[in-house]
C-alpha cells in the first residue's frame, strides 16, 4: 500500500515473517407491516407548569472570595414526585453561579451564565417537591442575579396505552447497559463511537423524539410503585445541544436523529467520559429470522418477568407495581424483514422505546434506530425502526461532525456454529412430506440434509396426554443417545413441538431463535409453535414409543395449532447407531397455519448463533462454536494520537494472526469464490493489502499500539484494516475478521 504523497510519514510495519504470511495468503487467494398500523412511541413523562415568583434582586459581592450572597427554597405541592426549574432571565458575572440541591436527596447541580444558555434556563430534574436555590458570587461582582417564573412539576402517570408487545406475554427484563439513556420527552437516545471531539461523541435517537431544551439521563434508578419516574443523579444528565441536530421525521424507515450533548455543567464530563462506552454502527443487515435486541426506557405497568401483555404498555398508579415505568429494560426477537431503509422486528416494546437501539446480538453492533410500533399477538405483526446505513443519517453523522476522528467496523467475519434452524414467520409448508437427516460429524457438528419422506412410524401405545403449554414427565430412553457436544439417556416433551436432552426444561410456546439458541437445556425444535395437544382425549397429542431396537420416536399426531387454523404431523426420531446417532425430523402432514416456528437443533447455553437458514436449500455441515473474529480500536484516531488494534476471539490453538491495511476497502468477497474452502469468510481489504503492526501469536485477543501521523495533510484519510488468521478451523485453514475503517481527524 504505496502512501501518496505528501503523506510519506505512514508506514505499515512489514516484517519479513508478516511478508511471508502475506505471500502465503495472496497465493492462496489467487488459486412486512403496513406504515398505517405504525405508531410513534414517544411518551412524554406527565407534568405541568407550575407558576412561582422567586427574585433574587441584584447582589455584589466585593470581597476576594466568592459568597453565598442570596438563596431560597422553591417548593411545589407535597407529593409531587419531581421538579424542573426554568429560569425567566439570569445575570451571572464572571467566577457566578447558582447551586441547585434537592431538598429530598441532596443532588447538586451547579449552573453559570455559559451552562444557562446551554441548558435552556431550565436546570436539571430534581427528584421530590422542594429544592434551595443559592445564589454564589465570585470575587469583585456585581449585578448577580437570578428570576424564576415557572417550575415544570412532575405527575404520577395513570391510564392505558397501545400494547405494542409482540405476542401473549411482556417479555422485557430490567439491564444495565451504560450507552443507553433515557430523553427527558419520553424517549431512549444512545451514544455511539463516533467521535465529535476528544472526549465526546455522538448520540443517536428517533428524528419524532426532536426536541429543544431535552436532557439525556443515564443510569436511571426503580420508578415508585405508584409509576412516578425517579430522576438519576445529576452526574447523569446531559443537556442536549439541539441547535447542533441533525434530524428528519419522515415515518418508518426515515426517521432519525443525530445530535451533540453539553458538558455535565457540574461534572464537565461528556457522556462519553460518564459512561465509558459507545455503540459501533453496523454497515450491513443480518439475514432475516437473526436474533435482535432492543434496549430502552418503555413504559410498563408490571414488575414482574412475562407478565400477561394485555395492559403491561399502560401504569395504573393504585396497581402497587410501576417500579419498571420508563426505567431500561432488553429484550430480544427475530429480525422479521429488512426492506429499503425500514428494519422490521418482533421485539417487546412501549412508548418510551421510540429512538432506541436495534443491536445485532451476535456482532454487537447496532442495526437501526427503534421509531414505530406495531406489535400486538398476531405472529405476522412487527414493530419497525430506520437502519443504521441510511443513506440521510450517514449524511447527518458527516455533516455534524465532518473532521471527527472515527473507527468505523463494517462487514462480517466468519465462525462456525454447532446450532442451526430456519425460522418460518407464518408457516412452515415446505416441510410436509420431507425427512430432515442430522448426522453428528468430525467437525464436532452436524451434516444436514433434507430428503423426501420415506418412513414414518406411525405412533403406538398410550399418548402423553398433553394439554396447553405442557412438559411431559421425563421419558427414558432405550439406549444412551450421542449428539454434537454430549448425550442423554431421557428426554422431556414439549407440547409444543420440542424435545429437551436430559431431565430438565420448560414448555414455551414463544418460538424464537434464542430461545432455541440460548436454551437451559440441549434442544431439538421438531416444529416449535404454539401448538394445542387435545389432553385427556389423547388422540390428537404427542406419542413417544420405540419400534424397534436402536430407534425411539416422538410423535405430534395432527396437533391442532393454538387459536388459529390447521394442525400438524410430524415425528422427531433418535436413532442409536453406535458413535454415529442422528436425528430425523419427519413431516407428513401440515395444514398452512398462521403461525410462527422454528426447527433446528442447540446444545444451547452459550452457543453462537448461525442465523436462520432454508432447510430444504441442500445439505450443509455444522461444527463446533467458534464466535466471530474481530477487529476494534481505540481511541479515536486523532491526528499524532497512538492507536490500540485490538483483534478478538483469537482461537486457542496454535494460530497466526496477522492484520492488513490499505487506503481503500473491498466489496465483500467470499474467499470460497476465491478457491479457498472457508465457507462463511470474507475478504474485505484488496490483496494488495500491506502487513500492518506485527505478526500475532496471542489469544484469546491480541493487541499492537501504532502512531497516527502529526500532518494536517492526513486529516480525512482513510485506513481499512482486516485481520486473518491462520489456523486449522476449517479445511483451508484461513479466518477472517470484519473490517474497521479508521477515518483520522482532530
Amino acid at each position: 500500500m504505496p502512501a501518496p504523497s505528501p503523506r510519506t510519514a505512514f508506514r505499515p510495519h512489514r516484517s519479513r515473517l508478516a511478508s511471508t504470511a502475506l505471500e502465503v495468503l495472496a497465493v492462496a487467494l489467487a488459486i412486512a407491516v403496513p406504515n398505517s398500523l405504525a405508531s410513534a412511541q414517544v411518551l412524554e413523562p406527565p407534568s405541568h407548569l407550575e407558576p412561582v415568583f422567586v427574585l433574587s434582586g441584584a447582589h455584589a459581592n466585593p470581597s476576594p472570595v466568592e459568597a453565598v450572597v442570596w438563596q431560597d427554597f422553591v417548593t411545589m405541592p407535597p407529593g409531587t414526585p419531581w421538579l424542573r426549574l426554568q429560569f425567566a432571565r439570569a445575570s451571572l458575572d464572571q467566577g457566578s453561579y447558582l447551586r441547585i440541591v434537592s431538598v429530598r436527596d441532596g443532588e447538586v447541580m451547579t449552573m453559570n451564565q455559559q451552562h444557562m444558555a446551554q441548558w435552556g434556563r431550565t436546570s436539571a430534574y430534581f427528584n421530590g417537591d422542594a429544592v434551595l436555590v443559592q445564589l454564589i458570587a465570585g470575587p469583585n461582582t456585581v449585578g448577580n442575579e437570578v428570576e424564576i417564573t415557572d417550575v415544570l412539576a412532575g405527575e404520577v402517570p395513570d391510564g392505558g396505552l397501545p400494547e405494542t408487545i409482540c405476542g401473549s406475554t411482556d417479555d422485557r427484563v430490567p439491564s444495565s447497559d451504560a450507552r443507553t439513556g433515557r430523553l427527558g420527552n419520553g424517549c431512549t437516545g444512545w451514544i455511539i463511537d463516533v467521535a465529535a471531539g476528544t472526549n465526546e461523541r455522538l448520540h443517536l435517537s428517533a428524528g419524532h423524539c426532536f426536541s429543544s431544551n431535552t436532557v439525556l439521563q443515564f443510569a436511571v434508578p426503580a420508578s415508585g410503585s405508584n409509576c412516578a419516574l425517579v430522576q438519576p443523579p445529576v452526574s447523569k444528565q446531559f443537556a442536549v445541544d439541539s441547535a447542533s441536530s441533525q434530524y428528519v421525521n419522515g415515518g418508518v424507515g426515515n426517521d432519525y436523529w443525530v445530535f451533540r450533548c453539553f458538558p455535565n455543567s457540574t461534572t464537565g464530563l461528556t457522556t462519553f467520559q460518564e459512561q465509558g462506552a459507545a455503540f459501533t454502527l453496523a454497515t450491513s443487515m443480518p439475514a432475516i429470522g437473526s436474533t435482535v435486541r432492543n434496549t430502552g426506557y418503555g413504559t410498563d405497568g408490571t414488575n414482574t418477568n412475562g407478565a400477561a401483555a394485555t395492559g403491561s404498555c399502560g401504569c395504573s398508579s393504585s396497581a402497587g407495581t410501576g417500579t419498571r415505568n420508563q426505567v431500561q429494560q432488553t429484550h430480544t426477537g427475530a429480525l422479521a424483514n429488512n426492506s429499503g431503509t425500514t428494519l422490521r422486528h418482533q421485539i417487546d416494546t412501549c412508548g418510551g422505546n421510540s429512538g432506541s437501539p436495534l443491536i445485532d446480538e451476535t456482532t454487537g453492533f447496532a442495526l437501526a434506530i427503534h421509531t414505530h410500533g406495531g406489535c400486538s399477538t398476531s405472529a405476522t405483526s412487527a414493530n419497525s425502526g430506520t437502519q443504521v446505513t441510511h443513506p440521510g443519517l450517514a449524511a447527518a453523522i458527516a455533516a455534524l461532525c465532518p473532521s471527527c476522528a472515527q473507527h468505523t467496523a463494517y462487514g462480517t467475519s466468519c465462525f462456525s456454529a454447532r446450532s442451526f434452524y430456519e425460522s418460518f414467520p407464518t408457516n412452515g409448508g415446505d416441510l410436509a412430506g420431507r425427512t430432515v437427516v442430522v448426522t453428528r460429524n468430525t467437525l464436532g457438528g452436524y451434516d444436514v440434509n433434507t430428503v423426501p419422506l420415506s418412513t414414518f412410524d406411525a405412533p403406538t401405545g398410550t399418548g402423553l396426554a398433553l394439554t396447553d403449554d405442557l412438559l411431559a414427565p421425563a421419558q427414558t430412553l432405550p439406549f444412551t443417545f450421542q449428539y454434537a457436544g454430549g448425550s442423554a439417556t431421557s428426554v422431556r416433551i414439549d407440547s409444543n413441538g420440542r424435545v429437551h436432552l436430559g431431565t430438565a426444561g420448560a414448555s414455551s410456546a414463544s418460538p424464537t431463535a434464542a430461545g432455541l439458541i440460548a436454551s437451559a437445556t440441549p434442544l431439538i425444535a421438531g416444529f416449535w409453535a404454539d401448538l394445542l395437544p387435545d389432553g385427556s382425549t389423547n388422540t390428537r397429542n404427542v406419542f413417544a414409543h420405540s419400534p424397534s431396537p436402536g430407534r425411539f420416536c416422538i410423535t405430534w399426531n395432527d396437533v391442532p395449532f393454538f387459536s388459529a387454523t390447521g394442525s400438524i404431523t410430524f415425528q422427531i426420531v433418535l436413532i442409536d447407531n453406535g458413535t454415529d446417532d442422528r436425528i430425523e425430523l419427519r413431516y407428513q402432514a401440515l395444514s398452512t397455519p398462521n403461525r410462527a416456528a422454528i426447527v433446528g437443533v442447540s446444545p444451547g447455553g452459550t452457543s453462537v448463533d448461525p442465523g436462520s437458514r432454508d432447510l430444504t436449500a441442500g445439505p450443509f455441515s455444522t461444527a463446533a462454536d467458534l464466535p466471530m473474529l474481530r477487529v476494534a480500536a481505540a481511541p479515536a484516531p486523532s491526528l499524532g494520537a497512538t492507536v490500540t488494534y485490538t483483534v478478538s476471539n483469537v482461537r486457542p490453538v496454535t494460530s497466526l494472526t496477522q492484520m492488513f491495511a490499505n487506503f481503500a476497502s473491498l466489496a465483500p468477497t467470499p474467499l470460497n469464490a476465491l478457491g479457498l474452502d472457508a465457507p462463511g469468510c470474507l475478504l474485505h481489504v484488496p490483496l494488495d493489502s500491506v502487513s500492518f503492526g506485527p505478526l500475532l501469536v496471542s489469544n484469546p485477543t491480541a493487541s499492537f499500539a501504532f502512531a497516527l501521523p502529526t500532518a494536517t495533510s492526513w486529516l480525512g484519510t482513510s485506513i481499512y484494516v482486516q485481520a486473518i488468521e491462520l489456523a486449522p478451523a476449517n479445511p483451508a485453514g484461513v479466518i477472517t475478521s470484519n473490517g474497521l475503517r479508521s477515518r483520522i481527524g482532530q
